[in-house]
């Protein structure tokens, strides 16, 4: 087995990058891109479990600026509690330069799941109080409900969407706090 020296996953025996990360595994070898996902049905692999939200969030169909954003992972795989932002980047670390998206999928497997470093994004507009989602030029695609995504052009996101990067499937709640005025 190798293990690799960035997220310690135990690698099969030949293989020359990480199947977690997407780290190099010869020395002085870099990253490789984003993973190619072939056309076949293979399941993925379990995500590891995160800690679930202790309180149930409220939800609401209109976004409020400010307000947190709840991404559950499909499967069971968990949910990541997401801070305000006017632009939160989508996507997985990058071994070889440590720098992070806003949301790191890393955890998720986001490499095996053909997610990019920087996948997409969520944008607000103030003006408009609207979220949007944005796919990035991205390798295996962004999807909306299912409906693939156009690279470099805006979506409208409602509560419950379902957001697939690659083939990893979250879940968009918009989290209401108990300080949110609910109409």
């Amino acid at each position: 087995m190798q293990v690799c020296t960035n997220c310690d996953f135990q690698n099969r025996p030949g293989v020359v990058f990480c199947e977690n990360c997407g780290t190099g595994l010869l020395a002085g070898n870099a990253s490789s891109g984003t993973k190619m996902l072939s056309e076949s049905k293979e399941e993925p692999t379990a995500a590891p479990p995160t800690t679930p939200p202790t309180d149930e969030p409220t939800q609401r169909k209109d976004f409020i600026a400010g307000t947190p954003l709840l991404l559950e992972v499909s499967d069971g795989g968990g949910s990541l509690e997401v801070a305000y932002s006017k632009i939160i980047v989508l996507g997985r670390r990058d071994p070889s330069t440590g720098l992070k998206p806003d949301v790191d999928l890393t955890p998720f497997a986001g490499y095996r799941m053909g997610v990019s470093r920087r996948h997409a994004e969520l944008r607000h507009l103030i003006d408009e109080n609207v979220l949007e989602l944005w796919d990035l030029g991205s390798s295996n695609g962004t999807h909306l409900n299912e409906e693939r995504l156009t690279p470099h052009r805006a979506y409208r996101l409602k509560d419950g969407d379902v957001i697939r990067l690659g083939q990893l499937s979250l879940r968009l709640r918009f989290k209401v706090s108990e300080t949110t005025d609910i109409e």
